[in-house]
């Protein structure tokens, strides 16, 4: 049996874990991996116990300036998607790819192009995503940004434009009709590394299979944590401007133990934290080993990130610096396990929100709660290993 990865994007270590998960299950399954994604910097590292093949990436069209970004729609039209010649020679480039590899079963992790340009095409899919990224067939997208309003007719719209020109390729290469553009996330299996309560579509989805998070690589830096005092694990990026936010709040709590990783931090922001008692990282932590010994995560709202915190118990307060986290965030704050920051929030009112996430026990509640929506039992490589196996019969 052959299955062919797809990834269109970066580098993001929590996808590529996501299919290095899977490949491990599939291999031990008995088969072949193929690879095909956009960047492959970290796969040696993330996929060095798993034999695989390497297939080279189809170098696509450059984006359409295509503002704003409502919905799976948008995201989609600035990917080149209504434009009816970029978009024949995405689909004849991915079928180049599926004829060389003539896979059994395909897996794709936001691969929307590599979605499209399957459909009609006679082998077996899993679709991997940690929420919005992969919507429910046949129904319309529903808006991204859950905190604004947006212009009535604008789903409809931008959905029609992408309909017609999606329809137009399949004719031409004789292949079946999209009744709803969010018919290309039809598959065999749909795996959500993530929980209902974090997911915009939860209320509609139908034969998912919500995993929480997916752990694939455990290794990292170590920490020490101390004891009788809060603890708090910090997860930001030096450059940005809501990571100013968090510092400035974060250091009106001198009382609290706080663990800060912060990737290529320079010396000196680590040196001001340090001064203050703080502990600096600028290497990747095993947070899954550690964070259960924090009473809060701070971050920019990595569903990877969250989810982990969850799932240990532990309230998150998200500072958002993209529209998807800026959702995530805005879905922490409606489930009850943690709270989100705006971006031009005083200072004051950020240190309130910290001292309630650190004080009250109800945001705890939450995310012991929430956790309860995903199987404990087992784990998650257990869970995939049994949704997985019928399909490779």
């Amino acid at each position: 049996m052959k299955t062919l990865l797809i990834w269109e994007c970066g580098q993001d270590l929590g996808h590529i874990s996501h299919l290095a998960t899977i490949a491990k299950v599939l291999h031990d399954l008995g088969s072949d991996i193929f690879l095909c994604v956009k960047d492959e910097a970290n796969i040696p590292n993330v996929f060095q116990s798993i034999p695989y093949k390497l297939i080279p990436f189809p170098r696509l069209s450059a984006r359409i300036n295509h503002r704003p970004t409502f919905s799976m729609a948008d995201v989609l039209i600035r990917r080149g998607m209504t434009d009816e010649i970029t978009l024949s020679k995405q689909f004849k480039k991915w079928q180049a790819v599926y004829q060389a590899v003539e896979p059994d079963l395909v897996v794709y992790d936001f691969s929307p192009t590599a979605l499209f340009s399957s459909v009609g095409l006679n082998f077996k899919k899993v679709i991997i995503d940690s929420t919005w990224g992969a919507a429910p067939p046949g129904k319309p997208f529903l808006p991204l940004n859950l905190w604004q309003p947006m212009p009535e007719d604008h789903l409809p719209a931008s959905e029609l434009k992408l309909l017609q020109t999606m329809n137009s390729v399949l004719e031409n290469a004789s292949r079946p009709q999209l009744q709803y553009v969010s018919d290309i996330f039809n598959a065999d299996k749909t795996l959500i590394s993530n929980y209902k309560e974090l997911d915009i579509y939860g209320p509609q989805r139908q034969d998912v299979n919500y995993l929480g998070p997916i752990f694939f690589n455990t290794s990292g830096e170590a920490i020490t944590v101390g004891s009788g005092k809060k603890r708090i694990f910090v997860y930001l990026k030096e450059d940005r401007k809501i990571s100013t936010l968090a510092l400035q709040s974060i250091v009106k709590f001198p009382q609290v133990e706080a663990h800060f990783f912060i990737p290529n931090v320079s010396l000196h922001l680590r040196t001001s934290l340090e001064r203050l008692g703080f502990s600096v990282y600028s290497k990747p932590i095993a947070l899954q080993r550690y964070i259960s010994k924090f009473d809060l995560l701070l971050c920019h709202g990595g569903t990877g990130t969250i989810g982990v915190s969850i799932k240990a118990g532990v309230p998150v307060l998200v500072f958002p610096t993209q529209l998807e986290q800026r959702n995530v965030g805005e879905l922490i704050a409606r489930s009850g396990a943690g709270l989100a920051v705006e971006d031009h929030e005083s200072i004051e009112s950020i240190v309130m929100k910290l001292k309630a996430l650190l004080e009250e026990e109800r945001f705890k509640l939450s995310c012991k709660e929430i956790r309860r929506s995903v199987p404990t039992s087992n784990s998650v490589n257990t869970q995939i290993r049994a949704l997985l196996q019928p399909l490779c019969v």
